[in-house]
């Protein structure tokens, strides 16, 4: 039934929860991440559990024009850090030709903005290390390396803006992150470019990232190749 939650210790005997209190809610994403239970939902914040009997609600972050602001399904832990991808309008002015006279317009995309904390039942405050895009430029997703501190993001140009703009060279690229060294361009060796919504995972000593119809292999994680295998992974 949606928005009804139940757990079992020998998948014999199961209990019901109530994640977010005595109503049935239903949530938008089911997570684990560093081992910890996480159900995002359309409404503020998300709920967690250690042992998904017991759940809790994180704090609402305090963003400045909060209106604007929209939260995502992205969190991720790096070597002791919640991160948490938020989006934001970002205005940005074009001009518009006419028969005879041009004018000037204002359009919006979607800017990311990343949150973090040290525990979840604290207050957010701004990640120091989000990357800096040019205009433009949307993150699609952000995932985490397992086995590594390290991150990729995966960016696109919006539309609209290639279009009003007239942009060139726009294609989809993939940025790793390393502690300490910053943000760095990855090289993604196909033709069909990134999913928006990829799964990372490692096997053995290779790193695997799942998109569209298509598999990426890396060793390292900054430099990928594409796998002749056709698999499409949709959720995990």
């Amino acid at each position: 039934t949606q928005g009804e939650y139940y757990v079992s210790d020998d998948r014999i005997n199961w209990q019901q929860i109530y994640p977010f209190g005595s109503e049935n809610t239903m949530a938008r994403e089911i997570l684990i991440v560093n081992g910890v239970w996480i159900l995002t939902s359309y409404n503020e914040g998300f709920r967690y559990s250690y042992d998904a009997f017991n759940w809790q609600q994180t704090q609402s972050p305090d963003i400045n024009d909060d209106y604007l602001v929209s939260q995502t399904d992205d969190i991720i832990y790096l070597d002791g850090t919640w991160i948490w991808r938020f989006t934001r309008y970002r205005e940005y002015h074009y001009i518009e030709k006419g028969l005879i006279f041009k004018s000037d317009k204002t359009a919006n995309y979607n800017e990311s903005l990343f949150l973090c904390t040290d525990d979840l039942d604290s207050e957010w405050s701004s990640w120091e290390e989000q990357p800096s895009l040019a205009e433009g430029i949307e993150i699609d997703s952000i995932r985490s390396i397992p086995g590594v501190n390290s991150l990729l993001i995966f960016c696109s140009y919006d539309w609209h803006y290639i279009h009003v703009k007239k942009k060139v060279n726009t294609g989809k690229f993939v940025k790793y992150y390393i502690a300490g060294k910053g943000w760095r361009n990855c090289t993604w060796n196909n033709e069909q470019e990134h999913n928006k919504y990829p799964v990372v995972t490692r096997l053995d000593e290779s790193l695997l990232c799942f998109g569209h119809n298509q598999v990426m292999t890396s060793d390292k994680g900054y430099e990928w190749n594409a796998s002749e295998a056709a698999i499409t992974v949709t959720e995990c």
